[in-house]
């Protein structure tokens, strides 16, 4: 199970760069890029690499979080 969610974060990851943001208007309509924005003054020339770190680096947690909780959910024997 380990392997196929790093494999899907390699894939996620690396699809993340290949759809660019061509204008501010677009990084700022983005959903993460309103956040980095807003919440954390990310000037707007770096939005479109802030995305993409963020991307690199929210997916692979999240997914290392799901594998942790089913590992966990097995071992202690939870029925469904």
């Amino acid at each position: 199970m380990f392997g196929i969610l790093f494999a899907l974060a390699a894939i996620i990851i690396g699809s993340s760069g290949d759809f660019p943001i061509k204008t501010i208007a677009q990084a700022k309509h983005n959903p993460i890029g309103d956040f980095l924005s807003v919440y954390l003054s990310v000037p707007d020339a770096w939005l479109d690499v802030g995305i993409s770190i963020t991307v690199s680096l929210l997916v692979p947690i999240i997914l290392g979080l799901i594998w942790s909780l089913t590992r966990l959910v097995k071992h202690r024997g939870f029925k469904w």
